[in-house]
Formats: C-alpha cells, structure tokens, sequence
C-alpha cells in the first residue's frame, strides 16, 4: 500500500526513491522488500517499469488509474 501511495504521490521513481519515501511514511524500509514487491507489482500490471535516462523509474500504470478515476466519479 505504501508503495502505491508514494507512486500516486509523485510519479516516475526509481527505487532508492521509493525506499526514501516509504521509509519516511513506515520509519522502516528495505531497498532489496522493496524491489520484491515493486516486482509483484508489476507483475499484476499494477505499476509499469520504464527506462529513463540510464535510471529505471517506476509509475502507476494506467489502467489503474482510468480505474481508480471511474471509481471515484472523475473523467479522464
């Protein structure tokens, strides 16, 4: 969940960024959970990796987003 929040919080983040920013929210992150679940993530096409510049950053993808909009009455 955090993970998400600091994605829909600020998009395009690589890990070390992600990491900062969960760590902020929990007080705790690993940069190795993280990368894990950033995976999984992925994998359920939920947040999509894109290379940017020599770094890969990560962002919601969206389909999740279109979703979340509809949901909450929004048209984008």
């Amino acid at each position: 969940k955090d993970i998400i929040r600091v994605l829909v919080d600020r998009k395009e983040q690589n890990i070390s960024q992600i990491t900062e920013l969960v760590r902020s929210r929990r007080g705790t992150a690993s940069r190795r959970i993280i990368r894990e679940k950033i995976k999984d993530l992925e994998e359920k096409d939920i947040v999509q990796r894109y290379q940017k510049g020599s770094l890969y950053v990560y962002s919601i993808t969206e389909k999740v987003i279109k979703k979340w909009s509809q949901m909450l009455g929004f048209n984008i």
